[in-house]
């Protein structure tokens, strides 16, 4: 795809196109409201609540200290970082090994020292060399020398509550098995052995997520109603204390790794399981063998990056102020080519869709919900 840019546009640098393609495959996903090559479907599971033991407070801290709790530190990841961390800031850094790591992860760095901190992680990236290790992006407060420790538990990005009275708090690390780091020091008046409880109320779907379409659950048989605003949640149990069965979904806000989360009400307070579909974006294309979205024909992500590059004007820091191969003209050219092939591409995603819906529509109500029930499968004509 840079070869054939640099064909008409032969000052232009790989990077400059690459971004130029970038640009226009972001503008092409986001010509629809969503693609059905992208649809995709995923599941939502919950673990049961955690209760065991009590915890105490501390005006002002993030800190929760428990007694007779056995929180686990270490049971989602246990790695180390071979380079340590040279200076503070947003850094990519080597990790061992990327085993129970996400792009949602809390990562808690150097247990045990004064430079102990939990780092939310934004990026994961694997070693090419197959080693199981990798990089992560995160922003770091603190040096760390080489080899230091980073776990994470399963404890890790679920809710604390002492009750319905009370904030709700989400665990960022457990730091040993009395010890809990949570998103926001606690303001109230403190809380002495008191009784608490762990579960899992806000949830991130799939890291490359474009946005949310349906939700069900199998076990109850149900849809859940999707999209809840906070305030229709906050009208009808301002403190979550109903303790039914999961009913909807509210869209909350983003987390500190940046991906957005959703309420589930009312939570389970044991194990679950809720399966959604969703459609996601396409990621920048980095490496020669990344691939463009394959349901749309990249010829039009092509046209768009030349006529980008044709319309400007690339300069060398000699005496040459001209750039030959500036062309506006033939810019507007290659931009109604890309136009024309997006628009096909779009027709023809949507005359897919449209033939779904209406083998839907004569199946589900043309022949009536128990019809299946009733009838010989054998007996359908499955070629309409």
């Amino acid at each position: 795809m840079i070869g054939r840019c640099q064909q008409r546009k032969p000052n232009a640098s790989p990077q400059a196109i690459k971004d130029a393609l970038n640009d226009r495959i972001r503008q092409a996903i986001d010509s629809r409201p969503f693609w059905s090559d992208l649809l995709r479907r995923g599941s939502i599971n919950f673990p049961n609540q955690y209760a065991t033991g009590t915890a105490t407070t501390t005006t002002g801290s993030t800190l929760i200290v428990g007694s007779g709790t056995a929180w686990p530190v270490s049971d989602v990841a246990s790695t180390t970082l071979p380079n340590g961390v040279n200076d503070p800031g947003v850094r990519e850094v080597v990790v061992s090994s990327l085993a129970g790591i996400t792009a949602d992860s809390y990562l808690f760095v150097d247990a045990g020292t004064p430079s102990a901190e939990t780092v939310p992680v934004t990026n994961v990236v694997a070693a090419v060399d197959g080693s199981g290790g990798g990089y992560v992006t995160a922003r770091f407060q603190y040096s760390h020398a080489p080899g230091v420790s980073a776990t994470i538990s399963s404890l890790s990005g679920q809710q604390f509550r002492f009750g319905v009275n009370y904030p709700i708090l989400t665990v960022r690390s457990v730091r040993d098995p009395q010890t809990i780091e949570t998103d926001l020091p606690w303001t109230g008046a403190p809380l002495v052995a008191s009784a608490y409880y762990i579960l899992k109320m806000y949830v991130t779907l799939a890291v490359n997520l474009k946005g949310a379409l349906l939700f069900v659950d199998r076990i109850q048989g149900i849809p859940l109603a999707y999209p809840v605003s906070q305030n229709q949640l906050n009208g009808s149990d301002p403190q979550r204390s109903n303790l039914q069965s999961p009913l909807c979904i509210s869209p909350l806000s983003p987390n500190e790794s940046g991906n957005m989360q959703y309420e589930v009400w009312p939570a389970p307070t044991s194990a679950y399981s809720i399966d959604y579909i969703y459609y996601l974006g396409w990621p920048d294309l980095e490496d020669d063998n990344d691939q463009p979205p394959w349901f749309i024909d990249p010829q039009v992500f092509i046209d768009g990056a030349i006529a980008d590059m044709l319309r400007t004007k690339m300069l060398d820091r000699g005496m040459n102020r001209v750039d030959p191969w500036f062309d506006p003209k033939l810019a507007d050219v290659f931009e109604k080519k890309a136009e024309k092939g997006l628009q096909i591409a779009i027709q023809s995603d949507e005359a897919r869709c449209m033939t779904a819906y209406e083998m839907e529509q004569g199946y589900v109500f043309g022949l009536g919900n128990n019809y299946f029930w009733n009838h010989d499968i054998d007996l359908l004509n499955w070629n309409l």
